[in-house]
C-alpha cells in the first residue's frame, strides 16, 4: 500500500511544485482551466527524464520497472522524492527566467494581462 502512495507523490507532485515555482518566478498565472494540469504534467515528464538519466548514470537503473523495484526500499524512495523536488524547483526557476524573454513570454503566458504589464 505504501508503494502506491509513494509512487504518486514521487511522480506527480513534483510537477505541481515546479508549476507553482514557475508561476512565482514568471509572475504569470496559469491556474485557469486545464493549463495548470497540463503544465504540471509536462514538468513531470521532464523531471522523470532527468531523474531516470541521473539514476542510469549513478545506479544503473534502465527502466521504470526497475525503478519500481527500487521503490520497495523506503530510504531510496525518500531520496528520490527529495531529488525530484529539487529538480522541480530548478526547472521552475529556469523556465520562469526564460519567461522574461519576449518570445517566451508570448508563448508561455498567452492571454494574461498581468504577465504583459510588468
Amino acid at each position: 500500500m505504501f508503494i502506491n502512495y509513494s509512487l504518486f507523490f514521487a511522480l506527480v507532485v513534483p510537477g505541481f511544485i515546479a508549476t507553482l515555482v514557475f508561476e512565482l518566478v514568471c509572475r504569470c498565472r496559469i491556474r485557469e482551466g486545464y493549463r495548470f494540469i497540463v503544465a504540471s504534467l509536462i514538468f513531470d515528464l521532464f523531471i522523470l527524464i532527468i531523474n531516470l538519466t541521473f539514476l542510469y548514470v549513478v545506479k544503473d537503473i534502465f527502466t521504470v520497472t526497475e525503478l519500481m523495484v527500487y521503490f520497495n526500499c523506503i530510504s531510496f524512495t525518500i531520496k528520490y522524492i527529495i531529488m525530484s523536488v529539487l529538480v522541480a524547483i530548478g526547472l521552475g526557476i529556469l523556465w520562469g527566467l526564460l519567461c522574461f524573454l519576449p518570445c517566451f513570454r508570448r508563448i508561455l503566458c498567452r492571454g494574461n494581462r498581468r504577465a504583459t504589464n510588468l
